[in-house]
């Protein structure tokens, strides 16, 4: 397992590739943090339970795709602080987070999976799976700093977590789709994708998902959950969707330098990233037909093909209310940059 270091950081790094070659997945809880406590006397655990699923997971993937670097956040039972579990995914350039846990309620005939992804809170239900989740970091130390003051138990603190919603979110619906699709398929019953602040996800900056695979409040789904079956079964079902969701992700963004706009002559495009390393296309909000170039050593990528400087304004206004904050107007003749200037000049002429 790779080592976890104990400096954190909020800045995130761009994914150096393009396609889909790292995942990281996270067995939820472990060591002193059981999760879900277990009904049966001696039985299992959530922690237990979500790393059994983790390593299958894994295993999986290590078996049928030679291009993918599958990365524990723990392969035994130990505590992992979340900070440290969204940090070495982002330390590692990861293009897809998958954390894996147990649910409970108090109506003990509660039963199914649901996948969530970082977002607010619509229901009461919603709010209360998140806290249990992010329960965790009371059992850290200085737990407090680490999360700037963030209380796991007060609905307030959640409006602050469920701003860091962003250009990630759409491909963790994707993801998390395909995951429920697998889970119904295997006649489970499918609770859908939900939306939440959990603090595990709202610090990794890739798509992510936090998978709950079943209530362990529930007799019979304990049963399922805690037999190498139930475990197998369900581990295959997020592979499967894994599979499908590398082949769309590695399709779409392979594609990207092949779908340059041909534009001649003197034009106007809206710059909207850039990067010491190639961006993928899913993290364009789905904006297709980028123009990618390099300058100062750096990859760039803007949209475009405007004559005139109104419309590339009207688009760059467009492109900011969409989340491009930093969004600004470039121009070129034909394939060589040239100033806004020279480009105004060139077009009155």
């Amino acid at each position: 397992m790779i080592a976890v270091s104990p400096n954190f950081s909020f800045v995130p790094k761009p994914v150096k590739s393009i396609l889909l070659q790292k995942v990281v997945i996270d067995a939820g809880h472990g060591g002193k943090d059981p999760g879900k406590p277990a009904i049966k006397l001696g039985g299992e655990s959530e922690k237990d339970i979500a790393l059994d699923v983790a390593l299958l997971l894994g295993k999986y993937i290590d078996s049928n795709f030679d291009d993918v670097e599958v990365i524990y956040t723990r392969e035994k039972d130990v505590f992992v602080e979340l900070h440290h579990r969204s940090k070495m995914a982002n330390d590692n350039n990861a293009n897809l987070f998958i954390s894996i846990h147990c649910n409970a309620a108090d109506n003990k005939s509660a039963c199914g999976s649901e996948t969530w992804i970082m977002g607010m809170h619509k229901t009461d239900y919603n709010l209360n799976v998140a806290q249990k989740e992010n329960a965790s970091i009371l059992l850290e130390e200085d737990y407090s700093e680490n999360y700037d003051n963030f209380n796991p138990n007060s609905p307030e603190s959640y409006i602050a977590l469920s701003l860091t919603q962003d250009a990630y979110n759409d491909q963790s619906e994707i993801f998390a789709q395909l995951v429920q699709k697998e889970f119904a398929g295997l006649k489970r019953k499918d609770r859908g994708v939900k939306q939440a602040g959990f603090v595990v996800l709202s610090r990794t900056f890739m798509p992510r998902v936090l998978v709950e695979l079943g209530f362990i409040t529930n007799s019979e789904e304990e049963k399922y959950l805690t037999s190498d079956y139930g475990k197998q079964e369900l581990a295959k079902a997020i592979f499967n969707a894994f599979s499908k969701y590398k082949k769309s992700y590695d399709r779409t963004n392979s594609i990207q330098k092949k779908d340059k706009i041909e534009c001649n002559g003197v034009n106007y495009k809206v710059q909207l990233k850039a990067s010491d390393n190639p961006i993928a296309l899913s993290e364009f909000n789905g904006i297709n037909n980028l123009y990618e170039f390099k300058s100062a050593d750096m990859y760039k990528y803007a949209f475009g093909c405007f004559k005139t400087l109104k419309l590339a304004v009207v688009e760059r206004d467009k492109l900011k209310l969409e989340g491009f904050i930093d969004a600004f107007i470039i121009a070129f003749d034909s394939e060589k940059k040239i100033s806004i200037e020279q480009a105004n000049r060139l077009l009155k002429n």
